[in-house]
């Protein structure tokens, strides 16, 4: 289950282009410092397997 972080978004990489890569469950990062945020990667190009 995850839990939601007041102040702060998850923001996802692409896939990796194969399944020797360890599933990573992207990073949080913080809305509340006036910082430009990356564009988020659409649905589609998320790795969809589970990182725990």
């Amino acid at each position: 289950m995850e839990v939601t972080i007041p102040l702060t978004e998850r923001f996802h990489q692409p896939a990796p282009s194969n399944e020797d890569f360890e599933p990573y469950p992207g990073m949080l990062l913080r809305t509340d410092q006036n910082t430009a945020l990356p564009e988020q990667t659409p649905e589609a190009r998320r790795d969809t397997r589970s990182p725990w």
